[in-house]
């Protein structure tokens, strides 16, 4: 008599997950100036030696450097990672126009921008 044992396992469906991200950082950065050029609240800012906290359980924190820090993640539907980018660029600089006060502040401060684009998910979706 023989026995045989067989295990399937169905595959697992990650799902796509995608956001973009603007990020000014640096020593002399308030956060209400940033906020006021580009008329965007952010998700997450503060100055430099501010007390904060990422999330409901997280300890204290003191900010080693200021952020202002703006994701798309909960307000872009969606996970089509061209979508999130596009909306980061009209917000960030929606024309011309706003292109010069954002550079100046960023010179007068001496402050650091970066923009990320993060897509997570199986390849090929």
């Amino acid at each position: 008599m023989l026995s045989e044992t067989s295990l399937t396992t169905s595959a697992l469906v990650e799902p796509v997950k995608a956001c973009a991200t603007f990020r000014v950082t640096g020593d002399q950065l308030v956060p209400e100036q940033v906020t006021r050029v580009l008329r965007i609240v952010p998700t997450l800012a503060y100055a430099k030696g501010d007390h904060f906290t990422i999330g409901p359980s997280s300890s204290v924190l003191i900010g080693r450097t200021g952020v202002w820090y703006f994701c798309t993640d909960g307000i872009v539907a969606g996970n089509r990672l061209r979508d999130h980018a596009m909306f980061l660029v009209t917000q960030v600089v929606p024309g011309p126009e706003a292109i010069g006060p954002l550079q100046q502040l960023l010179r007068r401060k001496s402050l650091r921008a970066v923009t990320t684009c993060f897509r997570h998910g199986p390849a090929g979706t």
